[in-house]
């Protein structure tokens, strides 16, 4: 997943730049609005239980050094 990992942080910080380009947008907005798109995704793919016990997860663990499960290498 490393790669799926650099071109989420990608995807990110361009719209993030964006807003910050643009006065009629806010980072925060922004922020919101990449949470909102990205969770109608998942519900695609994943319950919203799952995708609630990912989210309690990354919270949790949001200050701490914990490794990016990966497929095998």
């Amino acid at each position: 997943m490393a790669g799926e990992f650099k071109i989420a942080e990608k995807a990110i910080q361009d719209a993030l730049s964006s807003a910050q380009q643009d006065p009629a947008m806010s980072e925060d907005a922004m922020a919101q609005a990449l949470q909102s798109s990205l969770i109608s995704e998942m519900l695609k793919h994943s319950s919203a239980q799952d995708i609630r016990q990912r989210i309690e997860f990354l919270l949790e663990n949001a200050n701490s050094d914990f490794m990016v499960v990966t497929r095998g290498c």
